[in-house]
């Protein structure tokens, strides 16, 4: 079994490839895209945008990644809010790495490696 980690920009786990034999420590994201994207402003506006939502929701329910994506776009990011819904759920699998909320489907808990369908955010 070959080894895996997750890409420090979307969360998703990527494994071992033959091409990393010498530098498998050092590689730190799943493609060119994720490792183009890391540097992006709106990867950390995603994080706290969660956050700060799921800290001030005082009704106790799952916060939907659309909200966090509109939050985002009100914050003038500089782009739209279907494309922040994408930052969004990277910066979700990271922060439900870290084990500091939970991705919901169906009121359970479901691995951040494995989304699919509707999803909600909640605190842990």
């Amino acid at each position: 079994m070959y080894p895996s980690k997750p890409c420090q920009h979307c969360g998703r786990s990527f494994s071992w490839r033959k091409k990393w034999e010498h530098c498998w420590d050092h590689v730190k994201y799943c493609s060119d895209g994720c490792r183009k994207a890391s540097g992006s402003r709106i990867a950390g506006l995603a994080e706290k945008a969660i956050i700060d939502l799921l800290q001030s929701n005082h009704s106790g329910k799952a916060l939907n990644p659309d909200t966090a994506a509109r939050h985002l776009e009100m914050d003038q990011t500089g782009c739209n809010w279907q494309h922040a819904v994408r930052e969004v759920m990277h910066a979700a699998r990271r922060l439900s790495r870290q084990n500091q909320i939970q991705i919901i489907r169906k009121g359970k808990p479901v691995d951040a490696d494995h989304l699919h369908g509707v999803v909600r955010l909640r605190l842990k």
